[in-house]
């Protein structure tokens, strides 16, 4: 797996381009992956949903990254290799080894690194998700614990459907899970 350039530097008034010039290729690439589908060929169509997701995962670390610049204030965002525990702080050491990073001693550039854009990505997903949620119970007055447990279980429940329908859907389409790597993707 290739970690990139040492360093990237990318002027901040470059950075709304980069976004988005990465969202176009991650459409670009949704739209690829659907003709492959009526086509029957999903497992090339599952390959562009994977690079559409680096170019989401791309785009959301060029805003993240633009956004800490402007408070320091930088004219650039750089990215430069470092070891992904350092990169991704908030993600267990246990948890990046799942994800597929094998050694967490050698420094990537994030940038670069496919599984650091997948990553990304996922965690952005995820966020999203519990924001959903939390907003699908905001103004709702609960009366016991039970009834917010009950609530909380029911939309657990609700997500994991979504997964399963997401995981059986590139499953039966590609015809693998690729060792497990892309389905754990949705998990968690």
């Amino acid at each position: 797996m290739n970690s990139g350039k040492s360093i990237l530097n990318i002027p901040l008034d470059r950075i709304d381009e980069g976004i988005d010039l990465c969202l176009e290729n991650a459409s670009q690439f949704c739209s690829d992956a659907d003709v492959l589908i009526g086509q029957k060929s999903c497992e090339h169509a599952l390959g562009f949903c994977i690079l559409a997701t680096e170019e989401l995962g791309k785009a959301i670390m060029l805003k993240v990254q633009s956004a800490y610049a402007r408070k320091r204030p930088e004219e650039t965002v750089i990215f430069e290799r470092a070891k992904p525990e350092d990169y991704f702080k908030a993600t267990k050491r246990e948890d990046l080894k799942k994800f597929g990073f094998k050694n967490l001693e050698r420094k990537i550039n994030p940038f670069y690194d496919h599984l650091s854009k997948l990553l990304c990505a996922k965690n952005m997903l995820s966020l999203a998700t519990h924001e959903r949620i939390m907003l699908s119970l905001e103004g709702k007055w609960f009366q016991t614990i039970d009834e917010i447990m009950d609530k909380a279980k029911e939309l657990r429940k609700q997500a994991q459907e979504v997964r399963n329908d997401l995981y059986l859907a590139i499953t039966v389409r590609a015809g693998t899970d690729a060792d497990g790597r892309y389905a754990q993707l949705l998990g968690d």
